[in-house]
This record gives C-alpha cells, sequence and structure tokens, in this order.
C-alpha cells in the first residue's frame, strides 16, 4: 500500500505554482502523486476540481514573473462589470513589459504592453491593471457604448 504524504495546508486546497511547493519543502516525487493533477508548466492543482477565474488568474500570475492580469481578466476582478457576451469568457489575459515576450499557454491570452508607473494595483495577491488602465486595454474589444458605460 502506498502511503501518500499530506500536502501542507496552505497548498492541499487550491492551486499552487512549483515554487510555492518548493519554499515549503515538498519533494519532485509528492508532486507526481494521484491527488494533485498538472496545470500547465510550473503549475498543479488538486485533482478533479474546477478552478475559479481568481484562482486561476492568482497562480498563472505566479508563475509567470512579471505577468500580471489585464484586460477582461481585469474588469472581472476589479468588478467594473462585463458586457453579456464576455462574461462566460474562460480565457485569462496575462500581460508582460512590451521588453518580453507574450505568454503563451494554453487558456491564456498574452499582451505585451508599455505601462506607466501607478498603472498596476493588486487584488487579493494578484498584480493586476488599475481600473484607468483597463478601459484602453477594452477599447478596442468594446463597442463605443459599452466602452462610455464602462467609464461612467
Amino acid at each position: 500500500m502506498v502511503r501518500i504524504t499530506p500536502l501542507p495546508e496552505g497548498l492541499s486546497k487550491a492551486p499552487f505554482t512549483v515554487y510555492e511547493s518548493r519554499a515549503l519543502g515538498v519533494s519532485p516525487k509528492r508532486l507526481r502523486a494521484k491527488d494533485l493533477s498538472d496545470g500547465g508548466r510550473l503549475i498543479y492543482l488538486p485533482a478533479g476540481r474546477h478552478l475559479e477565474i481568481v484562482e486561476r488568474a492568482r497562480v498563472l500570475a505566479a508563475a509567470t514573473p512579471g505577468a500580471w492580469a489585464s484586460h477582461e481578466t481585469a474588469v472581472v476582478l476589479t468588478r467594473l462589470g462585463l458586457p453579456p457576451w464576455l462574461r462566460g469568457c474562460s480565457t485569462i489575459h496575462l500581460s508582460k513589459p512590451h521588453e518580453l515576450p507574450r505568454e503563451r499557454r494554453t487558456g491564456v491570452t498574452g499582451h505585451r504592453v508599455r505601462l506607466i508607473p501607478g498603472e498596476l494595483t493588486s487584488i487579493d495577491g494578484i498584480p493586476v491593471t488599475a481600473p484607468p488602465r483597463t478601459w484602453p486595454d477594452l477599447a478596442m474589444v468594446l463597442p463605443l457604448n459599452y466602452l462610455i458605460a464602462l467609464g461612467d
């Protein structure tokens, strides 16, 4: 009979990065156990668990140095409100500084942007574009009347 060593409390219920597991002393062999599933490059999650957008944004931003949630994902995290046709979007939008390559992962839309200091904020530990920056990011996606409503 094979015994699985319990994960530390912070890792047993939510997705986590390999960096977080190493910091808590979890062995690479433990990460291959059947109670965990591979969430993509450097990400692990409890097997059979559906992830909410906030959890996915947090772990993806943590696994991608220099990245932050932006565009539609930033609207969801800041609770600005999306038009009906964008509410069911399952893609996470991650932006990086213009000098770095776009993030390429399944379920992620990568962007390269130039930021002005002060355009980033943090929500529950997730780096996110601030609402004044999110508004122009969505200018290419939203019709004018929705863009005006979002700005109001």
